[in-house]
């Protein structure tokens, strides 16, 4: 995204990636967070281009729209902090376009 101060923006992103490392994701985030995906998922059938750009991001990944609807409805919480432990930030990259 647009920022002024990017470093203070990816400092903060890494901030709270340790802070759900160590606490865990809330049951009520995860669920209002996987709502609103769905949400949104739902909306992009009224758009025939959000339909093509899906479908054509997916493909790549030998996946289709309904594929990504099933990841989507049945994300668990347990997965995404599973992956949370995988992050490292001295792995992390920041990339500034001037």
């Amino acid at each position: 995204g647009k920022s002024h101060a990017p470093k203070d923006v990816a400092n903060c992103v890494v901030r709270e990636i340790e802070k759900l490392k160590k606490n865990g994701i809330s049951t009520e985030s995860f669920n209002m967070a996987k709502k609103k995906h769905i949400g949104r998922f739902i909306r992009g059938f009224n758009s025939i281009d959000a339909i093509c750009m899906a479908q054509t991001e997916l493909s790549v990944m030998d996946c289709d729209l309904f594929d990504a609807f099933d990841i989507i409805k049945h994300m668990e919480k347990d997965y995404l902090e599973d992956l949370l432990l995988d992050l490292d930030k001295l792995s992390a990259v920041l990339s500034v376009v001037k």
